[in-house]
């Protein structure tokens, strides 16, 4: 139910897809024939009910809850047909692929404004730093949000969360160019973090599908930089926290096969 509070759709859709995956081996009719109502179900919804509880959050101040509450209202109302219906049309015509999005900054950058070049990452590595220790530290959604409103993208009265993603970070910061070494470091990094979370905690089933998966959710689909390298930075320290915690409390043996080294629970 938290996932509901969130404003986003992706960890709505996400939870829902696990569960699918974790009953599917006992359900698998069930599974089969609920997917695709399920999926036309959540396409229906999740459009307006994110926007009202971003509208009721966000913006206004409310408590989740009561956000909330005023989105299942709305969905129940059957005078709010049309709202939801349109909501779902710019949904699936401009936001269920970023495409237009990115095509925006094209027209924008570098034809309006220069490329950032090092500007995202060097924000970037600001908001690694805790705000105990930085009290005037920029707010983060704010902050990524400043190029999304530059560009025209989305006006600043929009409850849109409307975030770059890596292929345009990439993009913004150098071009062609960025775009490949963006995108080439972050399938490095992201291999490098799931081979070492299965070397830590020996093999696929808990190493990746539990370790990576858990803490490093964000590279699934990618996220604008600000958020991505804080989530890599603090989730790596992370993993090396519950590896150590899981081998002083003696929760994991070490296997040596083949000349290297393997731990399970």
């Amino acid at each position: 139910m938290n996932a509901t509070l969130s404003g986003f759709k992706e960890s709505i859709i996400i939870n829902v897809i696990l569960l699918g995956f974790l009953a599917f081996p006992y359900y698998k009719k069930t599974i089969l024939v609920l997917f695709i109502p399920c999926i036309y179900l959540l396409l229906y919804i999740l459009p307006t009910f994110t926007t009202i509880i971003r509208a009721q959050s966000w913006i206004q101040g409310k408590s989740n809850e009561t956000a909330r509450e005023q989105a299942y209202q709305t969905l129940l109302n059957e005078e709010n047909d049309q709202k939801i219906i349109d909501n779902n049309w710019e949904f699936l015509t401009n936001r269920f692929s970023e495409t237009s999005m990115f095509t925006t900054y094209l027209k924008t950058v570098p034809q309006q404004y220069p490329y950032y070049a090092l500007d995202i990452l060097i924000n970037s590595c600001y908001m690694i730093i805790p705000r105990i220790f930085w009290e005037e530290k920029p707010d983060t959604e704010r902050l990524a949000m400043e190029r999304v409103y530059r560009s025209g993208v989305a006006q600043r009265s929009s409850p849109v969360s409307a975030k770059t993603r890596p292929v345009t970070d990439g993009y913004l910061s150098a071009g062609v160019t960025g775009v490949f070494v963006y995108m080439l470091i972050y399938g490095m990094l992201a291999q490098a973090l799931c081979n070492l979370s299965e070397k830590l905690f020996g093999g696929y089933q808990l190493g990746c599908i539990v370790i990576f998966n858990s803490i490093f959710q964000q590279l699934w689909r990618g996220n604008t930089l600000e958020f991505m390298l804080n989530n890599i930075f603090y989730g790596y320290i992370l993993m090396l926290v519950i590896h150590f915690v899981l081998k002083q409390t003696k929760s994991l043996q070490r296997l040596y096969e083949n000349h290297t080294h393997h731990s399970f629970l």
